[in-house]
């Protein structure tokens, strides 16, 4: 009995306040602006009268710098392969003849390679990679096994591998 009598309890008070919400309103509301002041404020006004205007006369000296040649720019740019259907078109195959293995060192169970590249003699290791820690091997090479054993050591270039062997000059 008691849920019934909320449930009409409920059901009154929502008719209640719909019916009351569409009523018309009696009262109507007037607004007095009479009192309102603009807050935006007004622009002033220029005078352009020819009295005042001081025109100050400057020689302004032109120094201008020539631009370069189109030759001498194009020159500059390293452009991608001339053939782009060939199958090396990248300069990996000269860059590893100008590496030469020199020798092996091993110190601490760590295999160290003596190398030659570009008239630089230096030591490398497997963590080694060119041009980011070590100028004794071509760009973007990395090594990848040294084996003393074998008197040869593999270097990855461009995801191609390449293995010198140790020149006896």
């Amino acid at each position: 009995m008691k849920n019934y009598s909320k449930k009409n309890f409920l059901i009154a008070l929502t008719g209640i306040i719909l019916i009351s919400g569409c009523s018309k309103s009696s009262s109507n509301y007037d607004l007095d602006l009479s009192d309102f002041q603009n807050t935006i404020p007004k622009p002033a006004k220029v005078n352009n009268s020819p009295k005042e205007i001081n025109l100050e006369k400057k020689v302004v000296e032109l120094n201008l710098i020539s631009l370069d040649k189109k030759e001498d720019i194009a020159s500059a740019i390293k452009y991608g392969r001339k053939d782009p259907f060939s199958s090396f078109g990248n300069d990996s195959n000269r860059l590893i003849s100008d590496l030469k293995l020199k020798g092996f060192i091993s110190f601490e169970n760590k295999d160290y390679a003596l190398v030659e590249y570009k008239n630089k003699e230096g030591i490398i290791d497997i963590d080694s990679i060119g041009d980011i820690n070590t100028k004794l091997l071509p760009p973007r090479a990395v090594v990848k096994n040294i084996n003393p054993s074998q008197e040869l050591i593999s270097i990855d270039i461009d995801d191609e591998n390449y293995t010198v062997i140790m020149n006896i000059d």
